[in-house]
């Protein structure tokens, strides 16, 4: 995996959390405007807290992948120049 494949993930990820936050703004605006069972509704019956928890957790483990690789590249990059 090289730099350009890293800011393409992380900018997919972005992508991704800006619909998290979408999502949340949606939950917020309907408990302002709704009745408490849209939003219950929103958040259980169409599985969005599921949905959410699980996005969140695919996030978090790539991004952990993402920083192990700038490790990695890093690492590989210091060795490199420290051979020359």
């Amino acid at each position: 995996m090289n730099k350009t494949d890293i800011a393409c993930k992380l900018t997919a990820i972005s992508s991704r959390l800006a619909l998290i936050g979408n999502f949340l703004e949606t939950i917020q605006h309907d408990h302002t405007t709704k009745e408490d069972w849209a939003v219950i509704y929103t958040l259980f019956n169409r599985d969005g807290l599921e949905n959410l928890a699980n996005s969140l957790d695919d996030i978090r483990e790539q991004v952990q992948i993402l920083s192990d690789n700038l490790i990695e590249m890093d690492g590989v990059e210091s060795h490199a120049s420290s051979a020359k």
